[in-house]
């Protein structure tokens, strides 16, 4: 069980530092004047994919605890939160 949990933490520190760029601004940016479909879209995509990794973020203290290979892809995986939430 250990290594599917290891295997989702890093895939999802991919997902993080490749996306979380664009998702953060995305939900911080004022909206803009007029009918942008495309800005719609991307700022519901982006209201979706932050609500499931609120969820994730919840779950990383306890996975921090178990130790081994989990707990330092959690801690990992949380630092990379902090680091796009800042930006």
């Amino acid at each position: 069980m250990d290594r599917h949990i290891s295997i989702s933490l890093e895939m999802l520190l991919k997902l993080v530092r490749t996306f979380g760029p664009v998702i953060y601004p995305t939900l911080k940016a004022s909206s803009s004047v007029g009918v942008d479909l495309q800005a719609e879209q991307r700022l519901e995509h982006c209201n979706m994919c932050f609500v499931e990794l609120e969820k994730v973020k919840h779950c990383l203290p306890a996975l921090s605890r178990r130790g081994g290979t989990v707990a330092k892809s959690a801690q990992e995986l949380n630092l990379a939160f902090q680091e796009v939430a800042m930006k």
